[in-house]
């Protein structure tokens, strides 16, 4: 119980309740993967997993899609933080002082696609907006014709183990399927996050 109010917070009780293992850094992608599962048996569509590494996001892991599916989060293709909801949703979960220095070490932001954020102030507002909605949509801003959305894998403190984006082609999910699917979805990522937010992640974020 907090010891400021009636309510109550998660205590270190939940270690032990976790069972064996604790001796080990967990691996992001063992963690993650029943996840993606469940997300993509939601949707039917490709999810892809992904962490910062340096200045850009990487895809580790993924579930594809049947038939026609996106194809533009190749393992280890690098994408800078300002491109893509999945880049997006790793830089909204920074700090603050992280996040300018991304900017300054980043500037001037390489454009990908006519609405990819190019401009400071614009990519500030940005993460304002996915801090506020706890996800991020996809603008066509790394690859345009594909409908994508992403949300943040948190550790301790809320700082970022990685991102979990589902992506298809826009003329199977519209904006009103992700609407439709974004409770369903928001449902398995809080899941998730229930068990990552026991793990700790990297304190600081370093781009120069």
């Amino acid at each position: 119980r907090r010891p400021d109010g009636p309510c109550y917070e998660l205590g270190y009780a939940a270690l032990w309740l976790h069972g064996p293992g604790l001796d080990r850094e967990p691996d992001i992608r063992d963690l993650c993967r029943p996840f993606l599962r469940q997300l993509h048996d939601l949707t039917g569509e490709s999810v892809f997993l992904s962490v910062i590494v340096g200045r850009n996001h990487v895809t580790i892991d993924s579930v594809e899609s049947h038939g026609v599916r996106v194809s533009h989060n190749p393992r280890g293709l690098l994408v800078p933080l300002h491109a893509s909801p999945a880049s997006r949703v790793l830089l909204a979960a920074l700090a603050d002082a992280e996040i300018e220095a991304y900017i300054r070490a980043a500037s001037p932001l390489r454009r990908f696609t006519d609405t990819t954020i190019t401009e400071p102030a614009a990519l500030r507002e940005e993460v304002a907006l996915v801090r506020r909605n706890g996800f991020a949509r996809g603008y066509g801003d790394h690859y345009a014709h594909a409908t994508y959305v992403s949300f943040p894998v948190l550790g301790v403190g809320g700082r970022p183990h990685a991102a979990v984006t589902v992506g298809a082609p826009k003329d199977r999910m519209s904006d009103a399927d992700v609407e439709r699917l974004l409770p369903g979805m928001q449902r398995v990522m809080a899941a998730l996050n229930l068990q990552s937010r026991l793990h700790p992640t990297e304190p600081v974020v370093r781009f120069d």
